[in-house]
Order: C-alpha cells, then sequence, then structure tokens
C-alpha cells in the first residue's frame, strides 16, 4: 500500500482464480486497488499491474505460473522503481499436474521450488 504523489492511495496484491488449470500465463495474477481518501477504495478492473512474463536484462524472458507477495521499491521522490515478487521458478505457462490431476495454476508453486525476483519499473 502507498499514497502517490498526488494523494491517492494504492494497492497492489496477488489474485487468483481456483478454476484456471492450464494457460497460466493468461491466468489471473494480480489486482490494482485505489483510493482518493484510503476509505472508499476501488478495484480497477481489466487490468493488471503486473503479469506472468519477465524480461530480463540480456534478452531472455520467462513466464511464471504465478508471482506472489509484491513489494515495492520507491526512490527519495516516492516514485516506484522496483517491484520485488515470489516466483514459481520452474512451472510456466502449461499449468501443473502434481498427482495424476490438474491443480489450479496458483497452486504449481507448492511442487516447485520458488524463489524471488527483482523487476525494475519504468518509471
Amino acid at each position: 500500500m502507498w499514497v502517490d504523489a498526488k494523494g491517492n492511495w494504492h494497492i497492489i496484491n496477488h489474485a487468483y482464480d481456483t478454476s484456471q488449470l492450464d494457460h497460466c500465463a493468461s491466468s489471473t495474477l494480480s489486482t490494482h486497488f485505489f483510493s482518493e481518501d484510503g476509505q472508499d477504495w476501488h478495484l480497477l478492473t481489466g487490468v493488471q499491474p503486473y503479469g506472468h512474463t519477465v524480461h530480463y536484462d540480456d534478452g531472455t524472458a520467462h513466464t511464471y505460473t504465478t508471482l506472489e507477495r509484491p513489494n515495492l521499491v520507491f526512490d527519495s521522490d516516492g516514485v516506484p522503481t522496483h517491484l520485488a515478487l515470489s516466483a514459481d521458478l520452474v512451472t510456466g505457462d502449461e499449468g501443473c499436474n502434481p498427482t495424476g490431476g490438474h491443480t489450479a495454476c496458483t497452486n504449481c508453486k507448492y511442487n516447485d521450488h520458488a524463489g524471488t525476483i527483482v523487476v525494475e519499473l519504468d518509471a
């Protein structure tokens, strides 16, 4: 949660839909709530604040099945510059099949290795 330079409140968070079993790269991943006063909140619909694919400096990219626990890093002017995320490091768009039956994209993290990634934002 943070307050921008214009005094507007924001929250970004991990979100998911447990009915989404494959094509994880297009599954629900994140949401953005905003408020002008910190009391009356609105959900920004149709746009996710961050997506499944991370592009790296070496020109490669990886699509993660889930990216969670978003934490923003701000510069001295209060502008977000980086986004730190917990990532399922193995499973991508294909989803997962841990016990012979499909599970929701968001649950693939239980069967793979997880780690932290930091994404530089276009500030």
